[in-house]
């Protein structure tokens, strides 16, 4: 699965990685620029899933800011579940 991820550092990487849990402590990843990484995840700020296709979007989503270093951009959110962090999808710009 194709993916990228932000660093709380600002700094943004593209890889692969054959799969993804949020409750482990280091993300297994084969970044471009760097080879097979283990990435420690209380460095990663956010992680976008490329080709995931369109996931059903409720009316329930609440609209969020989120920061990083050098960026901000805003996500909707789903209603929340039993889950570390939170999904969200790229919110849509008029």
């Amino acid at each position: 699965m194709r993916i990228g991820i932000g660093l709380i550092s600002g700094e943004m990487l593209t890889g692969v990685v054959s799969q993804f849990a949020p409750n482990v402590m280091e993300l297994a990843v084969q970044v471009d620029s760097r080879g097979m990484t283990l990435m420690p995840t209380e460095q990663v700020a956010y992680i976008a899933f490329y080709g995931a296709g369109d996931r059903p979007r409720t009316e329930r989503c609440e609209r969020m800011k989120v920061h990083t270093r050098d960026r901000v951009f805003i996500v909707d959110v789903p209603p929340a579940s039993d889950r570390l962090g939170f999904y969200a999808y790229p919110a849509e710009t008029s």
